[in-house]
Protein backbone atom coordinates (compact mmCIF):
# COMPACT_ATOMS: atom_id res chain seq x y z
CA UNK A 1 0.00 0.00 0.00
CA UNK A 2 2.69 2.51 1.02
CA UNK A 3 4.99 1.61 -1.88
CA UNK A 4 2.14 2.22 -4.34
CA UNK A 5 2.04 5.92 -3.40
CA UNK A 6 5.38 6.61 -5.09
CA UNK A 7 5.03 7.57 -8.78
CA UNK A 8 7.96 5.43 -9.98
CA UNK A 9 6.86 2.48 -7.89
CA UNK A 10 3.41 2.48 -9.49
CA UNK A 11 4.87 1.17 -12.74
CA UNK A 12 7.42 -1.17 -11.14
CA UNK A 13 4.80 -2.81 -8.89
CA UNK A 14 2.61 -3.61 -11.90
CA UNK A 15 5.57 -4.80 -13.98
CA UNK A 16 6.49 -7.20 -11.18
CA UNK A 17 3.07 -8.87 -11.46
CA UNK A 18 1.32 -7.44 -8.40
CA UNK A 19 -2.06 -6.84 -10.04
CA UNK A 20 -3.52 -10.38 -10.07
CA UNK A 21 -2.90 -11.04 -6.35
CA UNK A 22 -4.11 -7.55 -5.39
CA UNK A 23 -7.29 -8.02 -7.41
CA UNK A 24 -7.79 -11.46 -5.82
CA UNK A 25 -7.54 -9.89 -2.35
CA UNK A 26 -10.51 -7.64 -3.16
CA UNK A 27 -12.66 -10.75 -2.71
CA UNK A 28 -11.19 -11.61 0.70
CA UNK A 29 -13.65 -12.24 3.53
CA UNK A 30 -11.61 -9.85 5.70
CA UNK A 31 -12.70 -6.22 5.31
CA UNK A 32 -9.29 -4.90 6.35
CA UNK A 33 -7.62 -6.88 3.58
CA UNK A 34 -10.26 -5.65 1.12
CA UNK A 35 -9.53 -2.08 2.16
CA UNK A 36 -5.75 -2.41 1.84
CA UNK A 37 -6.03 -4.06 -1.58
CA UNK A 38 -8.44 -1.37 -2.77
CA UNK A 39 -6.12 1.38 -1.49
CA UNK A 40 -3.21 -0.13 -3.39
CA UNK A 41 -5.22 -0.37 -6.61
CA UNK A 42 -6.52 3.15 -6.11
CA UNK A 43 -2.94 4.43 -5.82
CA UNK A 44 -1.79 2.42 -8.82
CA UNK A 45 -4.77 3.57 -10.92
CA UNK A 46 -3.54 7.16 -10.91
CA UNK A 47 -0.98 6.09 -13.52
CA UNK A 48 -2.47 6.17 -17.08
CA UNK A 49 -0.70 2.95 -18.09
CA UNK A 50 -2.08 1.14 -15.08
CA UNK A 51 -5.65 2.35 -15.71
CA UNK A 52 -6.00 -0.01 -18.65
CA UNK A 53 -4.05 -2.90 -17.20
CA UNK A 54 -6.07 -3.06 -13.98
CA UNK A 55 -9.21 -3.41 -16.09
CA UNK A 56 -7.57 -5.95 -18.43
CA UNK A 57 -6.60 -8.02 -15.39
CA UNK A 58 -10.24 -8.16 -14.26
CA UNK A 59 -10.21 -5.46 -11.58
CA UNK A 60 -13.56 -3.83 -12.38
CA UNK A 61 -16.08 -6.40 -11.16
CA UNK A 62 -14.54 -7.00 -7.71
CA UNK A 63 -14.19 -3.23 -7.21
CA UNK A 64 -17.83 -2.77 -8.23
CA UNK A 65 -18.81 -5.50 -5.76
CA UNK A 66 -17.09 -3.57 -2.96
CA UNK A 67 -19.32 -0.55 -3.63
CA UNK A 68 -22.00 -2.53 -1.81
CA UNK A 69 -19.79 -3.18 1.21
CA UNK A 70 -21.30 -2.10 4.54
CA UNK A 71 -17.86 -0.79 5.49
CA UNK A 72 -17.45 2.94 4.69
CA UNK A 73 -13.66 2.67 4.41
CA UNK A 74 -13.89 -0.17 1.90
CA UNK A 75 -16.52 1.72 -0.11
CA UNK A 76 -14.37 4.87 -0.11
CA UNK A 77 -11.29 3.14 -1.49
CA UNK A 78 -13.22 1.10 -4.07
CA UNK A 79 -15.14 4.07 -5.41
CA UNK A 80 -11.95 6.15 -5.43
CA UNK A 81 -10.24 3.50 -7.55
CA UNK A 82 -13.21 3.34 -9.94
CA UNK A 83 -13.26 7.14 -10.25
CA UNK A 84 -9.59 6.99 -11.29
CA UNK A 85 -10.15 4.12 -13.72
CA UNK A 86 -13.13 5.85 -15.35
CA UNK A 87 -10.91 8.73 -16.46
CA UNK A 88 -9.69 6.53 -19.31
CA UNK A 89 -12.14 6.64 -22.27
CA UNK A 90 -11.73 2.89 -22.88
CA UNK A 91 -12.80 2.08 -19.33
CA UNK A 92 -16.02 4.11 -19.20
CA UNK A 93 -18.19 1.68 -21.15
CA UNK A 94 -16.56 -1.30 -19.44
CA UNK A 95 -17.44 0.09 -16.01
CA UNK A 96 -21.10 0.32 -17.02
CA UNK A 97 -20.98 -3.18 -18.53
CA UNK A 98 -19.55 -4.43 -15.23
CA UNK A 99 -22.68 -3.23 -13.45
CA UNK A 100 -21.11 -0.15 -11.90
CA UNK A 101 -23.87 2.38 -12.51
CA UNK A 102 -26.52 1.14 -10.08
CA UNK A 103 -24.26 1.01 -6.99
CA UNK A 104 -22.68 4.34 -7.92
CA UNK A 105 -26.13 5.95 -8.02
CA UNK A 106 -26.89 4.40 -4.64
CA UNK A 107 -23.70 5.90 -3.20
CA UNK A 108 -24.64 9.34 -4.55
CA UNK A 109 -27.65 9.13 -2.26
CA UNK A 110 -26.44 7.21 0.76
CA UNK A 111 -22.65 7.34 1.00
CA UNK A 112 -20.53 9.43 3.33
CA UNK A 113 -19.19 12.73 2.02
CA UNK A 114 -15.93 11.28 0.67
CA UNK A 115 -17.81 8.39 -0.91
CA UNK A 116 -20.29 10.81 -2.51
CA UNK A 117 -17.43 12.94 -3.81
CA UNK A 118 -15.74 10.00 -5.53
CA UNK A 119 -19.04 8.57 -6.79
CA UNK A 120 -19.90 11.96 -8.29
CA UNK A 121 -16.40 12.06 -9.77
CA UNK A 122 -17.00 8.71 -11.43
CA UNK A 123 -20.32 10.00 -12.78
CA UNK A 124 -18.53 13.09 -14.04
CA UNK A 125 -16.11 10.88 -15.97
CA UNK A 126 -18.85 8.60 -17.34
CA UNK A 127 -20.95 11.59 -18.43
CA UNK A 128 -18.19 12.59 -20.85
CA UNK A 129 -19.25 9.69 -23.05
CA UNK A 130 -22.56 10.60 -24.81
CA UNK A 131 -23.22 6.92 -25.49
CA UNK A 132 -23.69 6.34 -21.77
CA UNK A 133 -26.31 9.04 -21.27
CA UNK A 134 -29.28 6.69 -21.73
CA UNK A 135 -27.81 4.24 -19.20
CA UNK A 136 -27.25 7.02 -16.67
CA UNK A 137 -30.79 8.33 -17.07
CA UNK A 138 -32.26 4.83 -16.86
CA UNK A 139 -30.42 4.16 -13.59
CA UNK A 140 -31.81 7.38 -12.12
CA UNK A 141 -28.55 9.35 -11.88
CA UNK A 142 -30.12 12.78 -12.43
CA UNK A 143 -32.05 13.14 -9.18
CA UNK A 144 -29.14 12.39 -6.80
CA UNK A 145 -26.74 14.51 -8.88
CA UNK A 146 -29.17 17.42 -8.66
CA UNK A 147 -29.52 16.85 -4.93
CA UNK A 148 -25.73 17.04 -4.53
CA UNK A 149 -25.74 20.56 -5.99
CA UNK A 150 -26.97 21.60 -2.54
CA UNK A 151 -24.25 19.71 -0.66
CA UNK A 152 -22.34 21.75 1.95
CA UNK A 153 -19.14 20.27 0.47
CA UNK A 154 -17.86 22.33 -2.46
CA UNK A 155 -15.92 19.42 -3.97
CA UNK A 156 -19.12 17.38 -4.16
CA UNK A 157 -21.01 20.31 -5.69
CA UNK A 158 -18.31 20.73 -8.32
CA UNK A 159 -18.24 17.06 -9.34
CA UNK A 160 -22.04 16.90 -9.55
CA UNK A 161 -22.31 20.16 -11.49
CA UNK A 162 -19.72 19.07 -14.09
CA UNK A 163 -21.57 15.77 -14.56
CA UNK A 164 -24.83 17.66 -15.12
CA UNK A 165 -23.03 20.09 -17.41
CA UNK A 166 -21.92 17.18 -19.59
CA UNK A 167 -25.38 15.61 -19.58
CA UNK A 168 -27.13 18.92 -20.33
CA UNK A 169 -25.72 18.91 -23.85
CA UNK A 170 -28.14 16.26 -25.15
CA UNK A 171 -31.81 16.96 -26.02
CA UNK A 172 -33.35 14.35 -23.69
CA UNK A 173 -31.34 15.44 -20.68
CA UNK A 174 -32.08 19.13 -21.27
CA UNK A 175 -35.76 18.41 -20.65
CA UNK A 176 -35.31 15.91 -17.83
CA UNK A 177 -32.87 18.04 -15.82
CA UNK A 178 -35.49 20.80 -15.63
CA UNK A 179 -38.30 18.32 -14.97
CA UNK A 180 -36.29 16.87 -12.07
CA UNK A 181 -36.29 20.32 -10.43
CA UNK A 182 -32.68 21.38 -10.95
CA UNK A 183 -33.32 25.07 -11.64
CA UNK A 184 -33.53 26.37 -8.03
CA UNK A 185 -30.30 24.58 -7.07
CA UNK A 186 -28.58 25.91 -10.18
CA UNK A 187 -29.71 29.43 -9.34
CA UNK A 188 -28.10 29.01 -5.92
CA UNK A 189 -24.85 28.01 -7.62
CA UNK A 190 -24.97 31.15 -9.77
CA UNK A 191 -24.85 33.05 -6.49
CA UNK A 192 -21.98 30.97 -5.11
CA UNK A 193 -18.79 32.73 -4.03
CA UNK A 194 -16.82 30.13 -6.00
CA UNK A 195 -16.23 31.15 -9.62
CA UNK A 196 -15.91 27.52 -10.76
CA UNK A 197 -19.40 26.72 -9.49
CA UNK A 198 -20.74 29.91 -11.06
CA UNK A 199 -19.28 28.87 -14.40
CA UNK A 200 -20.68 25.33 -14.27
CA UNK A 201 -24.16 26.61 -13.41
CA UNK A 202 -24.00 29.26 -16.13
CA UNK A 203 -22.95 26.68 -18.73
CA UNK A 204 -25.78 24.37 -17.67
CA UNK A 205 -28.30 27.20 -17.99
CA UNK A 206 -26.86 28.07 -21.40
CA UNK A 207 -27.28 24.45 -22.52
CA UNK A 208 -30.74 24.02 -21.00
CA UNK A 209 -32.01 27.28 -22.50
CA UNK A 210 -31.54 25.98 -26.04
CA UNK A 211 -34.79 24.05 -25.48
CA UNK A 212 -37.88 26.18 -26.20
CA UNK A 213 -39.91 25.02 -23.18
CA UNK A 214 -36.93 25.45 -20.89
CA UNK A 215 -36.55 29.05 -22.00
CA UNK A 216 -39.91 29.83 -20.42
CA UNK A 217 -39.43 27.61 -17.37
CA UNK A 218 -36.09 29.18 -16.49
CA UNK A 219 -37.49 32.71 -16.59
CA UNK A 220 -40.55 31.67 -14.59
CA UNK A 221 -38.24 30.10 -11.98
CA UNK A 222 -36.74 33.55 -11.32
CA UNK A 223 -33.28 32.63 -12.60
CA UNK A 224 -32.78 35.83 -14.59
CA UNK A 225 -31.71 38.17 -11.72
CA UNK A 226 -28.91 35.75 -10.79
CA UNK A 227 -27.83 35.51 -14.44
CA UNK A 228 -27.82 39.29 -14.82
CA UNK A 229 -25.67 39.65 -11.70
CA UNK A 230 -22.92 37.70 -13.47
CA UNK A 231 -22.78 40.18 -16.34
CA UNK A 232 -21.12 42.85 -14.20
CA UNK A 233 -17.77 44.14 -15.43
CA UNK A 234 -14.88 42.08 -14.03
CA UNK A 235 -12.25 43.68 -11.84
CA UNK A 236 -8.89 44.26 -13.50
CA UNK A 237 -5.77 43.28 -11.50
CA UNK A 238 -4.80 46.05 -9.09
CA UNK A 239 -1.31 44.61 -8.61
CA UNK A 240 1.47 45.29 -11.09
CA UNK A 241 2.87 42.54 -13.28
CA UNK A 242 5.64 40.88 -11.30
CA UNK A 243 4.00 41.52 -7.93
CA UNK A 244 3.19 38.40 -5.86
CA UNK A 245 -0.54 39.08 -6.09
CA UNK A 246 -0.63 39.69 -9.84
CA UNK A 247 -0.88 36.10 -11.09
CA UNK A 248 -3.72 35.29 -8.70
CA UNK A 249 -5.64 38.41 -9.68
CA UNK A 250 -5.10 37.68 -13.37
CA UNK A 251 -6.39 34.11 -12.93
CA UNK A 252 -9.48 35.48 -11.18
CA UNK A 253 -10.06 37.91 -14.05
CA UNK A 254 -9.84 35.14 -16.65
CA UNK A 255 -12.24 32.93 -14.68
CA UNK A 256 -14.68 35.82 -14.23
CA UNK A 257 -14.67 36.43 -17.97
CA UNK A 258 -15.54 32.77 -18.56
CA UNK A 259 -18.48 33.10 -16.19
CA UNK A 260 -19.59 36.33 -17.86
CA UNK A 261 -19.49 34.76 -21.32
CA UNK A 262 -21.57 31.75 -20.27
CA UNK A 263 -24.13 33.88 -18.42
CA UNK A 264 -24.42 36.16 -21.46
CA UNK A 265 -24.93 33.11 -23.68
CA UNK A 266 -27.72 31.88 -21.43
CA UNK A 267 -29.40 35.28 -21.49
CA UNK A 268 -29.13 35.39 -25.27
CA UNK A 269 -30.87 32.01 -25.54
CA UNK A 270 -33.61 33.11 -23.16
CA UNK A 271 -34.17 36.31 -25.13
CA UNK A 272 -35.04 34.33 -28.27
CA UNK A 273 -38.45 33.32 -26.90
CA UNK A 274 -41.22 35.83 -27.61
CA UNK A 275 -42.84 35.27 -24.22
CA UNK A 276 -39.60 36.14 -22.44
CA UNK A 277 -38.74 39.37 -24.25
CA UNK A 278 -40.96 41.80 -22.26
CA UNK A 279 -40.12 40.00 -19.01
CA UNK A 280 -36.40 40.39 -19.61
CA UNK A 281 -36.81 44.08 -20.32
CA UNK A 282 -38.81 44.49 -17.12
CA UNK A 283 -36.12 42.62 -15.16
CA UNK A 284 -33.49 45.08 -16.36
CA UNK A 285 -31.65 42.98 -18.94
CA UNK A 286 -30.87 45.82 -21.36
CA UNK A 287 -28.37 47.94 -19.32
CA UNK A 288 -26.00 45.04 -18.51
CA UNK A 289 -26.30 43.80 -22.10
CA UNK A 290 -25.18 47.22 -23.32
CA UNK A 291 -22.17 47.01 -21.01
CA UNK A 292 -21.20 43.72 -22.65
CA UNK A 293 -20.60 45.61 -25.89
CA UNK A 294 -17.70 47.40 -24.16
CA UNK A 295 -15.97 44.16 -23.23
CA UNK A 296 -12.46 43.51 -24.53
CA UNK A 297 -13.55 39.96 -25.36
CA UNK A 298 -15.15 39.58 -28.84
CA UNK A 299 -17.18 36.53 -27.76
CA UNK A 300 -18.73 38.47 -24.89
CA UNK A 301 -19.45 41.40 -27.21
CA UNK A 302 -21.17 38.98 -29.58
CA UNK A 303 -23.44 37.63 -26.84
CA UNK A 304 -24.38 41.13 -25.73
CA UNK A 305 -25.21 42.15 -29.29
CA UNK A 306 -27.26 38.97 -29.68
CA UNK A 307 -29.35 39.78 -26.61
CA UNK A 308 -30.04 43.33 -27.79
CA UNK A 309 -30.93 42.09 -31.25
CA UNK A 310 -33.55 39.75 -29.77
CA UNK A 311 -35.16 42.40 -27.57
CA UNK A 312 -38.47 43.99 -28.70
Amino acid sequence: RNLSVNANNKIIIVQEGALPPLIALLSSSDEKIQEQAAVSLRNLSVNPQNELQIVQEGGLRPLVALLRSPNDKVQRQAVGALANLSVNPKNKVKLVQAGGLAPLVTLLRAGGDKVKEHAAGAMRNLSMNPELEADMLREGALAPLISLLSSPEMKIQLQASVALRNLSVTPDSKVKIVEEGAVPSLVSLLRSADLRLQEQAAVIFRNLSINAENKVSIVEADAVPAILALLRAPQEPSALEGDPEYEGQLATLKQTLKVQEQAAGALRNLSMHAENKPKLVALGAIPPSLLLLKSQEPRIQEQGAGVLRNMP
